[in-house]
């Protein structure tokens, strides 16, 4: 006897057999309960969700006549005894009509459906027809089976099943009582599977079965095909490292290596990573789809989520120690270098570059906040409030401060140097640019200090100093506040580019926000070409669109203005209201508004360092 597929061999035939689809059974069987029997049925959802087998069992309760052959009405539940049940199941009964719309979807295959359904009947009391895959019907034979489905005849009943809704014209759809399939969850696919294996009395771990239920991808079928390709690699004490070679997907402790290499910034490590991968001949796409994966987890267990799934993997102590390495933001921005590399090696063959760099990136992710670690002053107010302090952050990388030989104000040191000390502590969190609500109180320091400037720091701030904004008296910008918040929101600016012109984030990456002239924004570019290329009327267009929507303005408030950075006006820095003795800063009115990078300064002290000259 040939070998039946264990999908087949362990299909529902009832409806009590069927899994994660409650809401279309229990309508079902009230419906064929009360003898509500409507003419069409829209069965939707994506592959593997048992729309077809709930096809069949519909059949099976709309013509069964019970054990005893005596039923002359639906019966809810179908026995799968009498001889109409056993027809359906085997594919022979002749009022059960199964179609597949994508090889017969012309309009002579619709006509001849047209003449078979004006005779009843045969055998059975009604006459189904199962339409599979009805979204590929072509446009004049949607158009010709809509009569048909609109009056059709008596004891028909026409059960339409697709993978794409919208595909399925709204004169169709309006005219059946559509069910909307779910998909499978993790837990009710793992149980499915485990209860599979105690039929084929196989044992196997707890992770292994995990992996096949998110291999599945929330398809039930799917996921015994893989059960059917694992026990066929082996049928005892299987365990995750069997599964993921049968499968080709990344072992767990491969993944861990991965994750601890990018957390130590260990770039050899990285490289021994990719080379182990390869020599495995692991799919790079696959590695990085299941790299992603971790991350997510590493952010749902860090955000303190709780997994309403019987999800076994969320529950892995070393998954759960890693988290704790990292913070959301990063392991956010991990997730977006990963999701990108993927999507390049869909168009590139050059796969173990694409890897390697991904790779890298993670190992050098950018600190998104600067976080100054105030002194025990500050640390024991929440307390005094009533209230619990604030968890700390796990250490990033801060950016490198250039600072003057002279003597350091108190909270810098308390910044940088690490006392060892593991009691939590407040994290003051400082944006680059644009802040609206600005600390109330700052940390007290003992003596007026030189103004200093901070050097360009990496990959956070501009090139150069931002141009002077004038204030008015409660300290808000007049004419340049879209400006700055532009500017510290420019790397949403690059996302939204990503999602509606992919192929204009190399141009946004290149440019730089510097200058506010009424309605008029510049930006700064250093290759002629980008600004060639904003001669199409379209691509300025895409551009100023992001950027309005950015600044959430209405569309073509702001218009944009492209220079080379030779060409581009130099904004003067403003100058402090005193000498200083070391660098003999030319002196300003004492008046003189100063703005967010002013009062960093004040506080940190360093000097504004020309890139074009050199001058300080």
């Amino acid at each position: 006897m040939a070998y039946l597929s264990l999908y087949r061999k362990y299909r529902p035939q009832t409806f009590a057999d069927v899994v994660g689809q409650d809401h279309v059974v229990q309508t079902l069987q009230n419906a064929l309960k009360s003898g509500h029997i409507a003419n069409g049925y829209l069965f939707c959802g994506t592959r593997g969700v048992a729309k077809t087998t709930m096809a069949r069992i519909l059949a099976k309760g709309l013509n069964c006549i019970g054990a005893d052959d005596s039923a002359t009405v639906a019966q809810s539940e179908p026995c799968n005894v009498c001889a109409p049940c056993r027809a359906i199941a085997a594919g022979q009964a002749v009022d059960v009509v199964e179609m597949d719309a994508a090889s017969n979807r012309s309009v002579n295959d619709i006509a001849k459906l047209r003449e078979s359904v004006q005779f009843g009947p045969m055998e059975n009391r009604y006459k189904v027809y199962i339409v599979d895959e009805a979204h590929q019907l072509s446009s004049d034979a949607k158009d010709a089976f809509l009569k048909t489905l609109e009056e059709p005849p008596a004891n028909v009943v026409f059960i339409l099943a697709t993978t794409e809704t919208h595909a399925i014209p709204i004169t169709i759809a309006s005219r059946c009582q559509r069910f909307d399939f779910k998909r499978g969850s993790i837990g009710q696919i793992s149980k499915q599977v485990s209860r599979v294996l105690g039929y084929e009395h196989v044992t196997m771990h707890a992770d292994a079965i995990v992996m096949i239920a998110r291999a599945a991808d929330g398809s039930y079928r799917d996921a015994l095909s893989l059960l059917d390709q694992v026990l066929a690699y082996k049928r005892e004490d299987i365990t995750g490292n069997d599964v993921a070679e049968v499968l080709g997907t990344v072992k767990t402790d491969l993944l861990t290596a991965t994750i601890q290499k990018i957390a130590e910034s260990d770039f050899a490590g990285v490289f021994t990573i990719s080379e182990q991968i390869f020599n495995q001949g692991k799919d790079v796409r696959q590695f990085l789809k299941t790299l992603a994966i971790r991350f997510r987890d590493m952010l749902f267990l860090s955000s303190g989520a709780k997994s309403s799934d019987d999800d076994q993997s969320l529950e892995d102590p070393i998954l759960a120690q890693q988290a704790k390495q990292s913070t959301p933001s990063a392991m956010l921005e991990a997730l977006t270098v990963i999701t990108e590399a993927e999507r390049e090696t869909r168009n590139s063959n050059q796969h173990r570059l694409l890897l390697e760099m991904a790779l890298l990136k993670l190992t050098k992710l950018p600190a998104v906040p600067i976080e100054i670690v105030v002194g025990a002053q500050a640390r024991q107010a929440p307390e005094a409030n009533g209230s619990a302090p604030i968890p700390s952050l796990p250490q990033q990388p801060r950016p490198e401060l250039v600072l003057d030989s002279v003597q350091t104000p108190e909270i810098v040191a308390d910044a940088m140097v690490d006392d060892g000390d593991d009691e939590e502590v407040d994290v003051l969190t400082i944006p680059m640019f644009g802040l609206d609500n600005e600390p109330s109180e700052l940390p007290p320091v003992t003596a007026p200090a030189p103004p200093r400037t901070v050097a360009p720091m990496p990959t956070e701030l501009p090139t150069r100093a931002p141009a002077p904004v004038s204030r008015d008296p409660v300290g808000k910008s007049n004419n340049q506040e879209d400006l700055i918040f532009l500017k510290s929101h420019w790397s949403e600016a690059i996302n939204h580019m990503r999602v509606v012109a992919p192929g204009g984030v190399s141009l946004m990456t290149d440019a730089t926000p510097i200058d506010q002239t009424g309605q008029t924004i510049t930006l700064e570019f250093t290759q002629s070409s980008f600004i060639a290329r904003l001669e199409s009327p379209r691509a300025m267009e895409k551009l100023q669109d992001v950027i309005n929507k950015v600044l959430k303005k209405a569309p073509k408030t702001f218009k944009v203005r492209a220079v080379l950075r030779d060409d581009s006006p130099r904004p003067v820095a403003a100058e402090p209201t005193h000498i200083n003795p070391i660098h003999q800063h030319q002196p300003v009115p004492d008046d003189s508004p100063t703005d967010l990078l002013d009062e960093v300064i004040s506080i940190f002290g360093g000097r504004i360092i020309d890139e074009g000259t050199g001058n300080r």
